[in-house]
């Protein structure tokens, strides 16, 4: 028999999983993951996951659990919103990774073209990856802006 409320998923020291019931020692357990983290910032950390408990969600807490600090997802986010002329293949690859998307060459034949896909909601995104370098050309930066904004993730 599972857990009879939501679950929290959480990297800290190999825990994996609470319920719902457990939620006050997970709250502890952040509050010490933040407070060990002097790139995250705190208040608004705290905010976001006192409102997720209230909604009742499931959310995910690997920005305070893993030691990645959520600035770091932001200003990736924030870059890609100015559409700067040298956005990097490097760039769009790790914000991907941060929203959930998994890396596919799409086959032999496929020249150098990537897929990213998001099981949860089968979103594909299909990008070229420039050669000889890293950076993308305007076109690409624009469609993935347009395409992550229209799904609401940026």
């Amino acid at each position: 028999m599972g857990p009879s409320g939501p679950i929290f998923f959480c990297k800290i020291k190999g825990l994996s999983q609470f319920s719902f019931e457990t939620a006050p020692f997970l709250l502890f357990m952040l509050f010490v993951a933040i407070r060990s983290s002097s790139a995250f910032d705190k208040n608004s950390g705290i905010m976001s996951i006192l409102h997720s408990i209230s909604q009742g969600g499931i959310m995910q807490l690997n920005n305070s659990c893993n030691g990645d600090a959520m600035g770091q997802f932001e200003k990736a986010k924030e870059r890609l919103r100015s559409l700067p002329r040298d956005y990097t293949f490097s760039e769009a690859r790790y914000l991907l990774g941060r929203l959930g998307f998994k890396e596919y060459q799409k086959g032999k034949t496929s020249g150098s073209r990537v897929m990213f896909y998001r099981e949860r909601d089968n979103t594909k995104i299909l990008l070229h990856k420039p050669h000889p370098g890293d950076v993308m050309s305007i076109a690409n930066t624009e469609d993935l802006f347009d395409k992550l904004r229209s799904m609401g993730d940026i």
